[in-house]
């Protein structure tokens, strides 16, 4: 049996970030969290569509997050330099 796979969430949630549907692309990407909580590209990109609204704190926290669960991973640098941005670092 193959239970519900992130991946496929996931691709939405890329597809409709693409084509700037920002609110249909958070609803894929928090599916695939939902799915597999330790998908941490999906928490990368939910940062990127919280950005895109100024959320700041979702952005971060999001960040944070991606980091907690791939401290190594393919983004790892450049959201360690977000996060280390004035603007993202004094956020509470």
């Amino acid at each position: 049996l193959v239970g519900p796979r992130p991946e496929l969430a996931y691709n939405k949630g890329v597809e409709a970030f693409n084509a700037n549907r920002m609110a249909e692309a958070k609803t894929h990407l928090l599916k695939a969290v939902t799915i597999d909580p330790k998908y941490s590209n999906a928490y990368y990109l939910l940062a990127m569509v919280e950005f895109s609204s100024m959320n700041l704190k979702g952005t971060k926290g999001y960040l944070q997050k991606y980091l907690e669960l791939d401290p190594n991973g393919a983004k790892a640098a450049e959201v360690k330099a977000m996060l280390a941005d004035p603007s993202l670092k004094n956020i509470k």
